[in-house]
């Protein structure tokens, strides 16, 4: 299944495979599918125009990679964005913003930006 891949850069990727759990997010790794029932799809946004916009506003590094004292901006268009939406009282939703929450926090925690694999 196709999907956007996170990474918490300065952790191992030793996580893989498309698993969406808070263990996947505290070890630094957050995915979401491209399709209709992917998150940012359910929110209205989309995972190549986030990444565009960021790189036109000099948030990514040369490698592509947000750079590290972006994460809270990144993070607030998706919780602003998920506030909004129609999914926002779905469990199976919250729950995926659970897990989002949980991988920004390891992003900030670490320090090191994010690796974005879309």
């Amino acid at each position: 299944m196709m999907g956007a891949d996170l990474y918490v850069k300065g952790l191992p990727p030793h996580i893989c495979g498309g698993e969406v759990s808070k263990k996947a997010a505290k070890a630094g790794y957050f995915r979401d599918c491209y399709n209709d029932g992917g998150l940012f799809a359910n929110i209205g946004l989309s995972w190549w125009q986030m990444v565009s916009q960021f790189k036109k506003e000099g948030k990514l590094d040369d490698d592509g990679n947000l750079k590290p004292h972006f994460v809270s901006d990144f993070s607030k268009i998706v919780e602003d964005a998920f506030k909004a939406s129609k999914v926002s009282k779905k469990k199976e939703y919250i729950e995926w913003m659970e897990v989002f929450r949980t991988f920004i926090k390891t992003a900030e925690k670490v320090g090191e930006g994010i690796e974005f694999s879309v």
